[in-house]
């Protein structure tokens, strides 16, 4: 893997460039927008249109790649009752699907007190979080420098349709 910097509220963006292989303006071109459009008025970063992760999920399907979201917090509605489903899954199933192949982690960031959403590539064969701020780490420094991580996108090569059968 690569390292991708992001200095414009990107850091999704060029998070998933890293795991894609490819450039932050080649992602940005994929996606048909930089994100950085204002769509309401709230102040700097929050007033940006940003990245949804559907559309890396589009992406993924364009390159033969699949994404699967682990949730370190998994929430469920049970009738008007909101339960957190972490204590009865574990957080450590979080953790393992790291094991399991590269991907993008997305997470806040603590900055003065104020949160903000981030996002860094993860890379199995070298086990080092690649950060678009410009820094490289191992796993077990993930929270370090106030990020919280929230969710992970599995990547994976998505089996040729030929020789499966349909579900």
């Amino acid at each position: 893997m690569r390292l991708v910097l992001s200095t414009k509220h990107q850091c999704i963006a060029a998070a998933f460039a890293m795991a894609f292989g490819c450039t932050l303006d080649e992602m940005l071109k994929s996606l048909g927008h930089n994100g950085l459009e204002r769509i309401c008025e709230e102040e700097i970063p929050y007033c940006y249109r940003g990245f949804h992760p559907s559309e890396f999920a589009t992406c993924c399907l364009t390159r033969g790649l699949s994404m699967t979201m682990i949730e370190k917090c998994p929430m469920m509605q049970h009738g008007n009752t909101l339960v957190d489903h972490s204590p009865l899954l574990g957080e450590d199933r979080f953790y393992e699907s790291f094991e399991v192949d590269s991907g993008v982690v997305l997470g806040s960031l603590d900055l003065s007190g104020k949160l903000v959403g981030h996002a860094v590539a993860w890379d199995v064969a070298t086990r080092k979080i690649f950060d678009p701020r410009g820094v490289i780490f191992d796993l077990c420094d993930l929270h370090a420098n106030g990020f919280n991580p929230l969710q992970f996108f599995l990547i994976q090569r998505v089996c040729s349709h030929e020789g499966r059968e349909s579900i």
